[in-house]
């Protein structure tokens, strides 16, 4: 008997992700787990697959997250890195020089709120 599996993943994956590259990437974990660097919150694109029982229960008895998670966590390892778009450097440097800005700025204000750093 075969499972199905569903997992949300971000936004920024559709079209750069498929679930025959995912079930690949999912089965090579498997059979030699590294933790995960990032563990991308889910998101609004939908991927499924296909895992035979034993792999399920497999990935089951590996796991230290819930399956989803796991399997975004996988992804995340394997994925390229997306190039940007000339409009998202652009908008990039539009917020790196706001956010000096603002440092600038407030860098001689005291106030007594507490500080949050944006990230």
């Amino acid at each position: 008997m075969d499972h199905v599996v569903s997992v949300r993943v971000p936004a920024n994956w559709c079209g750069r992700l498929t679930s025959d590259q995912l079930r690949e990437w999912i089965l090579d974990w498997v059979a030699n787990p590294v933790p995960f660097n990032h563990l991308p919150p889910p998101g609004p694109y939908k991927i499924s697959i296909r895992l035979t029982q034993r792999e399920f229960d497999t990935l089951k008895r590996v796991r230290r997250k819930n399956i989803s998670e796991v399997i975004r966590g996988v992804a995340a390892l394997n994925m390229p890195v997306a190039e940007q778009t000339k409009e998202m450097k652009v908008l990039s440097g539009i917020l790196g020089v706001a956010s000096a800005l603002v440092a600038l700025f407030s860098a001689g204000r005291t106030s007594q709120s507490t500080n949050i750093e944006n990230c």
